[in-house]
């Protein structure tokens, strides 16, 4: 396990791509659709399914990366360019997978989420459980920031536009219900 003590691990400037790809990927807020922030959602916070050829060239990256990580039985799945524009509300603590099927499995079967910088300052909170705190993790354009799928999370709060990847890394262990979110334990 690489980081077992708070779930998760930034990566800095562990993903190289040429300029001209992040500029591609900013750009594709127009193709987006609404996902979930707050319970009174501000449909500030965007999601385009990262299936074209660049998309599926930086999938093959990640995957490279995670083998080399340690991470070789695992699968890096449903690559997502999340935008949020100005104002956007931080979205719900939740989990990207279930508890009670997550306890079943040995720590070397998690799976994990990730995400990808595209532009400097974005931001993602996690919630310490042992000290009850959310802590803001901060991450920049090429870093990958890997969680464990039992940590609770949100996607912050932006006062500018900010946009960045979301990628699940999946374990032969688990099926991942698409498009669910948890809030609860």
């Amino acid at each position: 396990m690489p980081f077992p003590k708070c779930k998760y691990k930034v990566y800095k400037n562990a993903l190289k791509l040429p300029d001209i790809i992040f500029e591609y990927i900013v750009d594709q807020k127009k193709n987006s659709y609404v996902i979930f922030n707050d319970e009174s959602n501000d449909e500030k916070r965007r999601q385009f399914d990262f299936k074209c050829k660049i998309g599926k060239h930086i999938s093959k990256k990640l995957q490279n990366f995670i083998e080399k990580k340690g991470f070789r039985e695992k699968k890096v799945n449903d690559l997502v360019i999340i935008h949020s524009t100005e104002l956007c509300k931080r979205q719900q603590l939740h989990y990207d997978y279930d508890l009670q099927r997550l306890r079943s499995l040995d720590d070397k079967d998690y799976p994990f989420g990730m995400l990808i910088g595209v532009q400097n300052n974005s931001r993602f909170i996690v919630y310490n459980e042992l000290i009850q705190k959310k802590q803001t993790i901060h991450f920049n354009k090429g870093d990958i920031v890997m969680f464990r799928g039992d940590i609770r999370h949100a996607g912050a709060e932006y006062y500018s536009n900010n946009t960045r990847l979301h990628a699940y890394v999946d374990s032969m262990e688990y099926k991942r219900e698409k498009n669910q979110t948890y809030l609860k334990m």
